[in-house]
């Protein structure tokens, strides 16, 4: 319990420090909610213009949570357009603000219910943070932190498994909106790149954005360091974009080529980089040209090779002269390892010293040679 109350208010004090930097409206002294009258607008309500029916819906969504009572007692069972509209306001006004929040949390991790509920609360949690509902956020690193608190056999991973696809879930959700711009939902993934709890959900959702044409989350994730991301997961993350031939997207990929201490990371990016090489982009190939003149990594450079055979089979003089110069070395090297014969087939080394035992039902995949003087321990 101590651990979710710091995790809670860390995610607050984040939520309180990036917010209104990102978002002018996050951050303000709360608006005293006005004294609505309610009669005038309960009679509205049964308007024969539609007009004026959806505007006193809309201005008793304003009216404060301990005054539901008092909408409630004035529903009218013989008047269903009234009926309905009442009953819409009230659950909008209980799933929102910290109430709200409390009840969506408790659905979210109530066994009892369904697991199609437990999800539809993860997503209702998701859209409360599209609308500028910043203690919902907590909620959900919370939430993360019971999940990962579950056991890992029966049961509990059962529903350790199901709660992060929910999570997964809320983050789409907020990854859609971002990439439409609402700044609740950017500000919201910014906070959680900085929340260990939800640190992994909250690239993807970027990406998505990114991909859908969000200027600022493909701010975000071409600067990890300064926001707090992996920087494995944020080159994943821009693949849409990447596949997209997104210029800035590339362009990140190829700074973090150049960004000296990277080499780890080269096959990742040679992966991100094959759908754009796919599509002849140049900017594609002359990243993969770095990466194979600037590794000794067989799989890197095969993977770099694998994208310039795509571009070169798209007509790229430049990629197909890079194959034509690297394949070879990369076979040479692969078969200075034993790891390719003379057919192309994977084998085991002959240098390798002492009996290999095969286990009781191993088998040997058809393309695998065992070398003949490696020697075979016979079955005891």
């Amino acid at each position: 319990m101590k651990r979710r109350l710091q995790w809670g208010l860390a995610v607050g004090i984040c939520c309180l420090a990036i917010a209104p930097a990102l978002h002018p409206a996050w951050g303000q002294e709360p608006v005293p909610a006005p004294d609505i009258d309610l009669d005038p607008l309960v009679a509205d309500l049964d308007s024969p213009k539609f007009r004026v029916r959806q505007e006193a819906e809309r201005d008793l969504r304003n009216l404060p949570a301990q005054r539901l009572p008092e909408l409630e007692a004035r529903i009218d069972p013989d008047n269903p357009e009234q009926r309905t509209r009442i009953l819409r306001v009230a659950n909008y006004i209980k799933d929102h603000g910290p109430q709200g929040v409390r009840t969506l949390t408790a659905k979210a991790l109530d066994p009892e219910l369904s697991s199609d509920k437990r999800n539809k609360a993860f997503r209702k949690l998701a859209k409360l943070i599209c609308d500028g509902d910043t203690t919902a956020i907590t909620a959900l690193s919370n939430l993360s932190t019971r999940t990962n608190n579950r056991g890992n056999n029966g049961d509990a991973a059962r529903m350790r498994m199901e709660q992060m696809n929910n999570l997964r879930d809320a983050f789409k959700i907020l990854g859609d909106a971002a990439g439409e711009d609402n700044h609740h939902a950017i500000t919201a993934l910014v906070v959680a790149a900085k929340v260990p709890t939800l640190r992994s959900y909250a690239p993807h959702a970027l990406g998505q954005a990114a991909a859908k044409g969000s200027e600022k989350a493909l701010e975000i994730l071409t600067q990890p360091v300064k926001f707090g991301l992996n920087a494995s997961s944020t080159i994943l993350a821009l693949q849409p974009a990447i596949s997209q031939e997104n210029p800035a997207a590339i362009k990140a990929l190829q700074a973090m080529l150049e960004k000296p201490g990277n080499g780890g990371l080269h096959y990742i990016i040679a992966t991100a980089l094959q759908a754009a090489a796919a599509q002849n982009n140049q900017g594609a190939v002359d990243a993969l040209e770095y990466i194979v003149e600037n590794n000794t990594s067989s799989s890197t450079l095969k993977r770099a090779l694998d994208g310039l055979k795509l571009a070169s089979q798209k007509g790229n003089e430049k990629a197909a002269t890079l194959v034509k110069t690297w394949q070879p070395k990369l076979d040479a090297q692969l078969k200075n390892r034993g790891q390719v014969n003379g057919r192309g087939a994977i084998r085991i080394a002959p240098n390798v010293q002492g009996p290999i035992r095969i286990a009781p039902g191993m088998r040997i995949a058809p393309n695998i040679r065992v070398a003949p003087k490696v020697p075979i321990a016979p079955k005891k």
